[in-house]
Parts: structure tokens; C-alpha cells; sequence
């Protein structure tokens, strides 16, 4: 009975949460910051692989300056990880397995809107290459093939729960090859085709702000 109880309680207070939803600044020169964290549903277009196979993670915080009570700028510092997966095909008799990871220090750079009590936002990523390898073998030598600089165009929502927590997603793509050279070969097999390789992520997590 006590479960109950406390399972009804839990339920009236996210009904609750939703009816007090954030829908707007409060004026004009407001500044906000916030915490967040997405997994992340990586590919990497250009590596020969299809869909969405790497688990990825991002963690930053965000500073934001309302420009009135619907509008804002916003700037972000933060870290991911980034890349591409692949296993075994039997029936394309394609045995390649790699596991691409790229450690990234990213920052943001983006215009803010609510649209019916919806935070949607769009800008340009920067990124800083901290680490980069491919875990199973098959590409010993892939950091010395990328740029340490990349950058992405971003695209996302942020539905506010309260004043504190929202639910956040997004969608990212590279601007910019990953690669130093588009026709480069690395040993002891190149898994890239010359159009070049680009970061394609999925976000989906939670924001807090203070």
C-alpha cells in the first residue's frame, strides 16, 4: 500500500511540473548557465558504414544571455566522445571490425528562441581533437591522420520540466573532413573513402540549471 501511495505522489508531482514549465525569460540582459549531458548516437559519414552504431557521450556547460523575454545567445565548453562501430557482415562477406573513438574539447556558439514553451537553438561547434583511436586494431595510426580542429553545425530542442531540469536533444554534423588529407591511406588498411569523413551525432539527455 505504501508503494502505491508513494508511486501516486511521485505522479501528481511530475503532472505538477509540467503545468509549471518554463516558458520564457523573464526580461531582457537575464544571464543563465546550465549543466547537461547527452548520449549520443554517433556515425561517421565516409568510413563505408551505415547508421546510427557508436554510443557516444557529451558533457558541458552552457552560458546564456537573454536578449529579451523569446531570444538568446548562447556559449558552451564541454567534452564528448565521438566516432563510428562496426561488427561483422556474414552476408556482404565483410569481416572488417573497428571501433573508432574520438575525444573531443568542444565549444559553442548559438542563437536561442523559445517556440511554444520549447527552447530551440541553432549554431557552430568548434572542436579540439584530444585523443583519437581505433580500438580493436585494425588502425593503429588514425590520429596521425586527422585534424586536430574540426567544427559542427548544430541544431536542438530543450523542453523545460521546471525551472530546473530540462529534456534536451539535438543533431550535429561535421563542417569540416576529420581528415588531414581526404586521399590519404593508413596502415594497415584505409576503412575511409576520398569524399572525405564526417561526424554525424544524434543527442538525447537532460539539462540542469541552477
Amino acid at each position: 500500500m505504501r508503494k502505491k501511495i508513494a508511486w501516486l505522489i511521485a505522479l501528481i508531482s511530475m503532472i505538477q511540473t509540467g503545468y509549471s514549465q518554463k516558458t520564457s525569460f523573464q526580461k531582457a540582459n537575464q544571464f543563465y548557465g546550465e549543466l547537461g549531458t547527452q548520449v549520443l548516437f554517433c556515425q561517421l559519414d565516409g568510413d563505408g558504414v551505415s547508421g546510427y552504431n557508436k554510443f557516444g557521450v557529451q558533457l558541458q556547460a552552457l552560458v546564456g544571455m537573454s536578449l529579451n523575454t523569446k531570444e538568446a545567445i548562447e556559449f558552451s565548453l564541454g567534452i564528448s566522445e565521438r566516432g563510428s562501430r562496426k561488427g561483422t557482415d556474414p552476408e556482404a562477406m565483410d569481416f572488417r571490425i573497428f571501433h573508432i573513438r574520438h575525444q573531443w574539447l568542444e565549444t559553442g556558439f548559438y542563437y536561442a528562441r523559445f517556440y511554444e514553451g520549447v527552447l530551440a537553438h541553432a549554431g557552430l561547434r568548434g572542436a579540439f581533437l584530444i585523443a583519437a583511436e581505433e580500438s580493436e586494431g585494425f588502425d593503429p595510426n588514425m590520429e596521425k591522420g586527422m585534424r586536430k580542429l574540426g567544427a559542427l553545425a548544430e541544431i536542438g530542442l530543450r523542453y523545460p520540466l521546471n525551472d530546473h531540469w530540462s529534456i534536451a536533444a539535438s543533431a550535429s554534423y561535421g563542417v569540416l573532413s576529420l581528415l588531414k588529407n581526404d586521399n590519404s591511406t593508413f596502415l594497415p588498411n584505409t576503412i575511409y573513402q576520398s569524399a572525405g569523413l564526417f561526424s554525424n551525432n544524434i543527442g538525447i539527455g537532460i539539462t540542469f540549471t541552477p
